[in-house]
């Protein structure tokens, strides 16, 4: 099955998901690193053209209407909580009534719940989608961050290094099909400069390594991280290295 996601990579503060708009109090894990995120997103509008009037086109307004206030200083808290409850409610709703793809709503309620700060809520749509996709980088990547967002350090990790095993394994077998000058489409990034989920994963990786008394080991992964994504470089992780590496 196709999953229809919108992906980008974006710079963030740690911690701007959490209490402001409603969501559960967690502890800061720190505030010096800026987040690299995989936006869980909400698909493509024009994914359900014409068919305005059903429950999951209802959960995308509200849900896009909740995305453009939580970003904004000094929203209406209230409004911001009842644009949630209502895309939450009729994301259910399109669930019973088959509105949508399950897995298309399962993404959007848990990014729903991610950028409301509902991290655990998150995890436990991220793990509904990995029942199907279990390689799934994007999907494993959102519930790391939503296990770092929470301090749960050693969840996180594991999940990351995962991620490179799955990423060197697509790896190994492109490079062996190619030896035998067969074609094949693994969805890979054409070239390892280009790699926004692996940069993402270092970067994380860093940050644990860095909150583990580690400076070495952070410096490594976060260059590893530079050299993959110039977005991410370009934008947070040089600033990281000048700061702490230096």
């Amino acid at each position: 099955m196709n999953i229809h996601l919108t992906f980008a990579l974006i710079i963030l503060f740690f911690g701007a998901c959490t209490s402001q708009n409603g969501g559960h109090e967690n502890k800061k894990i720190t505030e010096s690193f800026p987040d690299s995120i995989v936006n869980a997103g909400i698909i493509s509008k024009t994914a359900f053209i014409g068919n305005g009037k059903n429950y999951f086109s209802k959960a995308y307004s509200a849900h896009e209407s909740f995305r453009i206030l939580n970003w904004q200083k000094d929203a209406d808290k209230e409004k911001i909580k009842k644009f949630y409850a209502d895309a939450l409610e009729n994301y259910k709703k399109s669930l019973d009534n088959n509105d949508a793809p399950e897995n298309m709503i399962y993404t959007n309620i848990a990014g729903l719940k991610l950028d409301f700060g509902d991290y655990y809520g998150a995890i436990s749509y991220y793990e509904k989608l990995l029942e199907k996709h279990s390689r799934n980088q994007e999907f494993l990547l959102l519930k790391a961050f939503c296990y770092l967002k929470l301090n749960e350090i050693e969840k996180s990790e594991i999940i990351l290094d995962s991620i490179i095993a799955i990423n060197e394994k697509l790896e190994i077998d492109k490079k062996a099909k190619s030896s035998n000058k067969k074609r094949i489409s693994l969805n890979l990034p054409e070239s390892k400069e280009d790699n926004p989920i692996i940069a993402s994963v270092y970067y994380y990786k860093g940050i644990i390594n860095y909150l583990n008394s580690n400076k070495e080991n952070a410096c490594k992964n976060w260059s590893r991280s530079s050299e993959l994504d110039k977005q991410v470089s370009e934008n947070a992780v040089l600033d990281i290295i000048l700061k702490y590496c230096h």
